[in-house]
């Protein structure tokens, strides 16, 4: 493949380091990239690839006319502000389909790499269950997922920093994004008018993934800078046999599979990059087709630095 031009909207922080790594060691490892910013603090950093520094272009500065490919990673607010500018771009733009719903995305999982111009992929709690249960026919899906603060961005991060700082100085805590005290805390994300919708978009997303209506969630903000966990109970179409599910996990090189429970923490889903941790595989003792299961994984590494940049590598190969 030639070296293709990225043009990525992002800010500095873990979601652009964990798409400059999965580059380095993908296909695109060559690419040009430019990395443009929405807000003047956001061009006011910059970032290292393949050894290079790589400097912010202020995104009204930008009309992405010589990219090959806009890679979107920021909020759908952030996204909302520049929806004009993103929707002229002659190539395709590539994101997170609840990112990027100001602008019409289509699924990846139902467009592919066809002629969709703005393409959204289903948000990492979800890429990480499909890819967990891919061959399961499922009936009924519950979630309980808990957030880190990453999901709010480098604001979230610095804010859990600042207040947990604070705290142990025992000085007053300063509230700008979370309207709570954050360390040492957590509640409902529906409880924040920003992420109301978290729960419902998740849920849809689910149901379409696995092609059933029977789906719930709950989501929980927890005050843990990156790393998400998920709380599964499924309802299969066929009865569960846990030593056939084990067996799969056991041969999957993206499942770190654990069969003591007592590793299922946030601090190891960290440690363990790219990866999906899973553990807590319960049967059910009343109904022999529900499955119980824990599955935990960095959001950023599984399904930015791997996914994502699989997708990437697919839609340049057909456009180019």
């Amino acid at each position: 493949m030639s070296q293709p031009k990225i043009a990525v909207v992002c800010q500095e922080g873990l979601p652009l380091d964990a798409f400059l790594d999965g580059l380095s060691e993908s296909a695109l490892v060559d690419a040009q990239v430019s990395l443009v910013g929405v807000t003047h603090e956001a061009v006011s950093s910059s970032a290292m690839f393949n050894g290079r520094p790589l400097a912010f272009g202020m995104i009204d500065d930008v009309d992405f006319s010589d990219a090959d490919l806009v890679v979107v990673l920021e909020s759908s607010l952030v996204v909302e502000a520049s929806a004009a500018k993103l929707k002229a771009a002659s190539c395709p733009v590539l994101g997170f389909e609840r990112d990027l719903e100001s602008l019409g995305p289509q699924s990846f999982e139902v467009a592919g790499v066809g002629s969709a111009k703005v393409i959204g992929l289903q948000q990492p709690a979800v890429l990480a269950l499909k890819s967990l249960l891919s061959d399961s026919q499922l009936e009924g899906v519950d979630v309980t997922a808990f957030y880190p603060v990453s999901l709010f961005g480098k604001a979230g991060v610095n804010e859990l920093a600042a207040q947990t700082a604070r705290l142990l100085n025992v000085q007053p805590l300063e509230h700008q994004l979370f309207e709570t005290q954050m360390p040492f805390n957590y509640f409902p994300l529906s409880a924040m008018d920003q992420m109301a919708e978290l729960e419902a978009h998740t849920a849809r997303e689910l149901s379409a993934a696995f092609d059933t209506d029977d789906v719930h969630v709950k989501a929980f903000q927890m005050p843990v800078f990156h790393g998400q966990g998920l709380a599964v109970s499924v309802i299969m179409t066929d009865e569960v046999d846990l030593d056939a599910l084990v067996e799969t996990f056991e041969s999957n090189p993206v499942v770190d599979y654990r069969a003591s429970n007592k590793q299922l923490s946030n601090y190891e889903v960290v440690q363990q990059p790219g990866k999906l941790m899973v553990g807590d595989l319960r049967k059910s003792a009343v109904d022999p087709h529900r499955l119980d299961l824990w599955l935990g994984f960095d959001e950023n590494q599984f399904a930015i630095g791997q996914t994502l940049i699989s997708v990437a590598e697919l839609l340049l190969k057909h456009y180019l």
